[in-house]
């Protein structure tokens, strides 16, 4: 199987699994935590009653230019069926979104996550790939400028493994297009290590 091949065998299980979980979860799907058109938030809710509940936020991979919170809803059905309230996040990706407004977007998607479910027993944080990059910058969060403290209980932050990135680096001015180190002086001071 070529890689072309394998990204659509992957894209294809990502929907299916969300279509599988919209099924047979209770969903509140296109939820709004900002003005912009991909602010929005897919909450699966498991079918228990109780108040005191783990929630999992899912931040999307893609490269940052591609997939959305609409193929990120794969992993509810296990997790709601233990009782646990899945967040699929939604951010706008390349080449509308640049890096500070994902890493933004993504941290206002925990401040909005944090005030509206408020008596969560844990919050968890799950991101994969380039969502594994967007959850380690929400972990680097100085949370006072929220003027809140979110008690991040876990996280789990996966990503393929690729010799093409182990030594690039996204800088806040270029277009959001992977640079090699060796092209950039290390005195830049809006790096983002990979």
């Amino acid at each position: 199987m070529d890689a072309d091949a394998v990204i659509q065998a992957h894209v294809k299980a990502l929907k299916a699994g969300t279509e599988r979980a919209r099924s047979l979860a209770q969903t509140l799907l296109n939820i709004p935590y900002g003005e912009g058109d991909g602010e929005k938030l897919d909450v699966y809710i498991p079918k228990t009653n109780s108040l005191d509940l783990n929630l999992v936020i899912y931040i999307h991979g893609g490269y940052w230019q591609f997939l959305s919170k609409e193929e990120s809803g794969f992993l509810a059905v296990p997790l709601t069926e233990k009782g646990v309230v899945v967040v699929a996040v939604g951010y706008d990706i390349a080449p509308k979104g640049n890096m500070d407004l994902m890493v933004s977007q993504v941290r206002r998607s925990v401040v909005s996550i944090v005030q509206q479910y408020s008596h969560i027993r844990g919050l968890y944080l799950c991101g994969h790939s380039a969502g594994a990059h967007l959850a380690a910058m929400v972990l680097s969060t100085d949370w006072s400028q929220y003027s809140l403290n979110p008690q991040i209980k876990g996280r789990i932050c996966s990503s393929a493994h690729s010799p093409s990135f182990r030594h690039m680096y996204f800088s806040a001015d270029s277009d959001n297009k992977p640079t090699r180190v060796a092209e950039r002086p290390r005195a830049e001071t809006s790096k983002v290590w990979l």
